[in-house]
């Protein structure tokens, strides 16, 4: 998996033309302020973004059925995504 650490400057695509598409979702946790008069609600959301690494697939058999893992997310190539709330 080094291999892969090592090229996570890279979008994660064999073929570089195909997009990487990255879904989105979110939760909201706690709403945090209510300001009546400004009409502004501060929220807590968490964030979650899936997507398809090419480079990081294998096969649940030959691994002792193993289907998910968890790799921290610095470790990874990740879409740049910033959420602006107006």
């Amino acid at each position: 998996m080094q291999e892969v650490f090592d090229k996570k400057s890279f979008r994660p695509a064999v073929n570089l033309s195909n997009p990487t598409i990255t879904n989105i979702s979110f939760t909201l946790y706690a709403v945090l302020g209510v300001n009546e008069k400004t009409q502004i609600l501060t929220t807590f959301l968490w964030l979650r973004l899936y997507w398809h690494h090419e480079f990081l697939v294998w096969e649940p058999d030959e691994c002792d059925g193993v289907t998910r893992i968890s790799i921290p997310v610095n470790q990874l190539w990740s879409p740049d995504i910033i959420v602006y709330e107006l």
